[in-house]
Parts: C-alpha cells; structure tokens; sequence
C-alpha cells in the first residue's frame, strides 16, 4: 500500500489577500509506468515580459517499503504538463523542477493544471512507495549590474577610499580593494562567489513555521535529536515546544523511531488548528538547522550581495532604504486573526513601511487592492518581507572561499542531521549576517552588515536560493 501526500511548502490554503495560494491535488502513482502525477494550481503568478517574473519550485520525497524518506532523483526522467503557457524545466543539480510563465500576464494570474513525472526504472529504490510532493514559490532576479552599500548605513559595501559612495557591481569578476571594492569585513571575492550578478531564482516568502514542520517530519529520529535543540532521546519530553513558540509535540513519545510534530501556537487547541501559526515565519533557527533544511531542500544559502541585488534590483541606492525601496517605516502593530491564515496588520494602507520583529504570517502586508512597494513590503523584483516580519540571515564575505554559486544542496543530509555539503561544514554563526529593517537607525538597512549571528535568534529567519544554470 502506498501514502501520496501533497505539500505545498508555503501556501496550502486560500488566501483573501493577493497572494499565490500555490496548491497541489489529486496525486496518483502508477506502479507499472513510475508515473507520478499531480494537479497544481497558484493564483496571482506574474510575468510582465522582461524582468519581472515569479515561478514555483517542486521536489518528491518517496519511502519506500516504510524506511526513511529519500529525495526522489529526477535527472532521468521526463516530464509532461497539460498547463498552457508555462515553460518548466530542472534546477541546480536536478534536484527538482521549476515552473513559470512563459508569455506576459499581470492580474489574477491563475494558472492550473495536470504535471506528469516519469521515472526511470532504477530511479527509485525498493518497492511499495509513499510519496510527499513539495513546492514553494519563488522570485525570478535575473543577471545584471546593480549597486551595493548605500553610502551611510553601518558597515556598508563601498568604494574602496569613499565610504558615502556605493559601489556598482556590473560583472561576475573577482572583487577586492585593487579593483575599488570594500566590505566590512576586506573581502577578496573570488570570481565563483554569489555576488549577485548572475541570476538566481530567490523564496519569495521566508520559510514557514508549517514548512519546518515538513522538514522534520520526514527525518529519522537520529537526524531529529541531533537538530532539535530539545532533547528527544528519551520516552518523555520535557518541553514540547521544540523550537520557537508554535512548532510542538506530544509529550510521551515512543523510545525510539521518527517523532510527528506539528503546529500548536495555542496549546489549548489541537495541534495544526486553524489558528496555530502554520503560515508564519519560522524564527528561532540555528545555522546548521538553516543550512540542514536548504541541503535536504536542493538549495542554498543567500550570500549579502544578492540580498541587496534582490530588495534593490538595478537602481541606484536611497540613503538608508528599506527592502521597499524607501526609508520609510511605521510602527503600527494593530493584527487580527492572529496566528490563521487570514492574519494581516489591521488597516494595511495606513501603515506604509510596517516594522515586526516577530513572527508573522508571510505575506501579511499584502492588501488585497492597492499594494504599493511600501505598503506591501514589495522588493522591486516582488520579494516580499526582505528583513522584515523576521530578519534574514544571509552568507558573509568572510567565507568567500568557501561559498561558491555552485554549491547547493543534494536534497539529503547525513545520518547524524547535519547539512553534507563539504564547503559548508566549516561556517560558524560569525559568518552570518542578520538584515533587519527596523526603525531608522543606520544598521535597519538593506545595506547595513553591521549585525552578526550568534546562536538562535527569535526574531530571525530565512530563505532559500538556487541559482541559474
């Protein structure tokens, strides 16, 4: 007997608000052809033409005969669609399939359909598959020049001599003092270092308290314990909020074998009710539970350099600018439905440039009509929330050898829970950076690299990258 489970890893549910609500249904699997199939559907998608384009990311997880769970290997197999006018294709190291528009629309956006992979034989090991689909949306930046530092924030990039002046990045080149270039911490930048001119597809949303979930609950409990700050080795665990305050489990736990964990915001409901916080930011991550979740997901890291690329695209740097495009910030903090699906700032248009420092649904200010870049915390390629609800971490310029735009997960991680991606087993927290917009002062910047990482913070989070082939 086989388990087919759909999970979209950032919108299972319908929005009022203008976002994607990305969903997946009707999953079968064919034993004699290795077909897998599934309906997809995501609303609000965008493509204006030129430079301004989102898409859905997607990976298969599959159990066989009741073991662990493994990345499905899709680098043989074909694929079929009967959506209309999207192209599809593999992403870094095949480790899953993207899906975008391929001719211009802006509005409603709908696009659904019927998505078909055929595996190989031998793609799959054993007999007897359960299987999880996945799939986030993502934000198309495309290769180009643009400016990083902003000629005032704490700990800038700037021109090598000139603090008050930015710097402009107009080619993969290796990057140093001897060609202008200066960073906090005197990097020299190698040619194979993400520094943002090339492409790269980016988490239009920061990874979620459900997706999290998701994570966990495909790991062994070896992988589990070594990644969870709470000790699960024993039959009883002592606080069963795991990690931040909404993800959970039950108390008495078998003494061996995968622990299920859910969402219970409010204890006094049951787990993953409506209103446990499912589509939140997921906050209080340490960097190998970051870097685990990315390798066991097919991506990596965001480096410093393409988090400015992302929030600012090609223009020229505003003077302590946010992610959207102004220095504005307002601290209105009035919620309704908090912890559901609905979850928003009440009033949104009043509070142009809203300010959070903990968690909150993704994509809550997002109004339903008449969404400017600062209302709805817009990036100026569509990336919502950059530094804002929680913070981003992102990768600094003092791992520049060790962090190429090469290097992205396998979609497995090792039997003892740590992220196997060589050129990351030796980061440390000091190698993170924290961007956060947060008031007026010179380090609540896009710019700013003032704040490093250490331990796990309640106000951070992150997001996912891939990059173009």
């Amino acid at each position: 007997m086989r388990t087919l489970f759909l999970i979209p890893l950032l919108l299972v549910f319908n929005w009022t608000l203008s976002a994607s609500n990305l969903q997946f249904s009707n999953v079968t699997f064919n034993d004699e052809t290795l077909e897998l199939a599934f309906d997809i559907s995501w609303d609000y998608s965008w493509y204006d033409g030129g430079e301004f384009r989102d898409a859905v990311y997607l990976f298969v997880k599959y159990r066989p005969n009741g073991s662990s769970w493994q990345h499905a290997d899709m680098s043989n197999a074909s694929f079929a669609s009967t959506i209309t006018g999207v192209t599809s294709g593999f992403s870094k190291n095949n480790m899953g399939r993207y899906i975008k528009r391929s001719s211009a629309n802006i509005g409603s956006g709908s696009i659904s359909g019927r998505y078909f992979i055929i595996f190989m034989e031998g793609d799959l090991m054993g007999s007897f598959y359960d299987f999880k689909v996945f799939g986030m949306e993502m934000v198309e930046i495309p290769s180009g020049s643009f400016y990083a530092g902003d000629g005032i924030s704490s700990q800038s990039v700037h021109q090598f001599g000139n603090p008050s002046l930015p710097y402009h990045i107009t080619s993969n080149a290796a990057l140093s003092t001897s060609n202008g270039f200066l960073d906090r911490w005197g990097s020299s930048l190698p040619v194979e270092y993400p520094k943002g001119y090339s492409g790269f597809y980016i988490m239009k949303y920061h990874v979620t308290q459900q997706q999290m979930v998701d994570f966990f609950n495909t790991l062994t409990r070896i992988q589990q314990d070594s990644l969870i700050p709470e000790d699960l080795s024993g039959p009883i665990v002592s606080n069963q909020y795991v990690l931040n305050n909404s993800i959970w489990c039950d108390q008495d736990i078998e003494s061996s074998g995968p622990i299920t964990f859910y969402c219970n915001r409010n204890l006094a409901n049951p787990p993953d009710d409506f209103d446990d916080g499912q589509w939140r930011s997921c906050n209080g991550v340490t960097l190998r539970i970051m870097l685990a979740y990315l390798d066991w997901a097919g991506m990596r890291p965001l480096s410093y350099l393409e988090y400015e690329k992302a929030a600012r695209g090609p223009l020229y740097p505003v003077a302590l600018e946010k992610s959207w495009g102004s220095s504005v910030v307002s601290m209105g903090s009035s919620f309704v439905d908090s912890g559901q699906a609905t979850e928003t700032i009440q009033d949104a248009s009043l509070w142009p440039g809203h300010v959070y420092g903990q968690p909150r649904r993704v994509g809550y200010t997002v109004p339903t009509t008449g969404g400017t870049r600062e209302i709805s915390q817009a990036s100026y390629y569509g990336v919502i929330g950059l530094g804002n609800n929680v913070a981003d971490w992102v990768i600094g310029g003092n791992v520049a050898n060790t962090f190429t735009d090469e290097d992205h997960g396998d979609g497995r991680i090792s039997l003892d829970g740590k992220p196997d991606v060589s050129s990351w087993s030796t980061w440390e927290e000091s190698d993170i950076v924290r961007k956060i917009t947060n008031g007026t002062t010179t380090w609540g910047s896009v710019s700013s690299c003032s704040i490093s990482v250490g331990g796990n913070y309640v106000d951070s989070g992150f997001r996912g990258v891939i990059s173009f082939f």
